[in-house]
């Protein structure tokens, strides 16, 4: 995947964009007797399946996707570093009002 990419095109007969950010969870790829099964959920509740597939292509496809979606994911939280921080402490400390 490019750098600074936010979304990955999966193609199943149909195009289908899913964005990084809009991923439920890291792809997973499962080998079945008919090829490796790559499974693909967003936060819509979609679940994208490529079945068929050749397991060390599979395998690499979902090991790129995970390595980027964990980028993206670690990019949003330090974004919003200050207020999870300011969070925490208050959560830590709830009888200082000054916080």
């Amino acid at each position: 995947m490019p750098a600074g990419s936010l979304s990955w095109m999966v193609y199943a007969g149909h195009e289908h964009v899913v964005h990084l950010g809009n991923l439920r969870m890291a792809p997973t790829a499962t080998r079945g007797l008919m090829g490796t099964t790559l499974t693909i959920q967003s936060d819509d509740a979609r679940e994208y399946l490529l079945k068929g597939a050749r397991n060390g292509e599979a395998r690499s496809f979902a090991a790129a996707v995970r390595a980027a979606w964990t980028g993206c994911n670690t990019r949003m939280l330090q974004s919003e570093r200050a207020e999870i921080d300011r969070l925490l402490t208050a959560i830590a400390k709830p009888d200082d009002p000054a916080g």
